[in-house]
């Protein structure tokens, strides 16, 4: 299921030439009608703005490798930042016996309150009037812990930086997963800065990569039908784009209607994501079928040492993988890999 970035400027370093106003040498005045007189200039004005770059090399090299940094850490645009407050960290207590059960957000708590279904205690804890069905998270001190509004994995605080929602075990995978797992559970959502959540964006695309290996299914999911007219539209479509004050009315409004035709098609069901082909109606998403398999026998992800006997395994490789690879220096202690899914 957010962290500091350097400039284009670091380690080059530059100073201006400053051309200083000369005074004309006394003498008499035939020398002196051999010289230009130089007028007053303010310093401002006198300052050149040639730049003179004394860097070593070596600076100019750690330049390099910073840019080429801070372009590899630019952010998806599902990665973006969203809210600057995530946990409201609002108490609710319980009969029958006024245990604290969960934490919810502000929100929440008003429902409750609007509703005559609670009362207040203070700003940031309420009781309910009715004994619900189950203790929510009564002995899980993970779910009942006051939680910081900050990046679990640099710590920079997100109304900062924004907040945004990081899926340890990816949303292409959970989705699929039983509603019992997904159901008041956010153990695997934590709170990062776009920049983090994007850096382990990049981190679980490598274990995608060998879930694929594994399973032999591909990320672009299985039931494409190859469009056998997509590279006629394709042609169609460079000779209208490049040829078209050429091409005679007749022949341009044939192929401006074999490029529609191929359109209307190819977007009729689905769109045309993979290239010459589009999704037929038996497609199944990658994410579907892995989970599929999970299920049905135990496969380990290299270097995981135990099997998914079930989705929880599953799960908790995903959890080992996010900390192994992100190692996050700001999530708490109570959040571990072995915690119930």
């Amino acid at each position: 299921m957010t962290q500091g970035t350097s400039s284009d400027a670091d380690g080059q370093q530059g100073f201006e030439e400053t051309d200083q106003p000369k005074e004309a040498p006394k003498a008499d005045q035939q020398e002196e009608q051999d010289f230009i007189p130089l007028e007053d200039t303010d310093d401002s004005e006198a300052e050149s703005d040639i730049e003179i770059d004394l860097s070593t090399p070596s600076d100019r090299r750690g330049a390099r490798r910073r840019r080429a940094q801070q372009q590899q850490r630019k952010v998806p645009k599902h990665c973006c930042k969203s809210n600057s407050k995530v946990y409201d960290n609002i108490s609710v207590y319980a009969p029958p016996d006024s245990n604290l059960i969960f934490r919810c957000s502000q929100k929440r708590a008003n429902w409750y309150l609007s509703r005559n279904l609670a009362r207040s205690l203070s700003p940031t804890s309420i009781h309910l009037n009715f004994a619900p069905a189950g203790q929510g998270h009564v002995n899980d001190p993970y779910y009942l812990e006051e939680r910081e509004n900050k990046c679990v994995v640099c710590g920079q605080m997100t109304e900062e930086v924004g907040a945004t929602m990081l899926h340890v075990v990816p949303e292409q995978y959970r989705k699929w997963f039983p509603i019992r797992l997904k159901s008041h559970s956010s153990h695997d959502i934590l709170v990062a800065c776009p920049e983090c959540n994007a850096d382990w964006d990049r981190e679980a695309a490598i274990v995608r990569k060998e879930i694929v290996k594994l399973y032999k299914i591909p990320l672009e999911g299985v039931g494409w039908i190859k469009d056998q007219d997509a590279g006629a539209a394709k042609r169609s479509a460079g000779a209208v784009a490049k040829k078209q004050n050429v091409i005679p009315a007749e022949r341009l409004q044939f192929l401006e209607r074999n490029v529609y035709d191929w359109w209307v098609k190819a977007h009729k069901n689905t769109t045309a994501d993979n290239a010459g082909a589009y999704k037929g109606p038996d497609y199944k998403e990658h994410g579907e079928l892995v989970v599929a398999q999970v299920w049905k026998e135990a496969k380990p992800l290299t270097p995981a040492r135990e099997g998914w006997r079930d989705v929880s395994e599953f799960i908790r490789t995903w959890r080992k993988e996010f900390l192994d690879r992100i190692r996050p220096e700001h999530l708490s202690p109570e959040w571990k890999v072995d915690n119930p899914v």
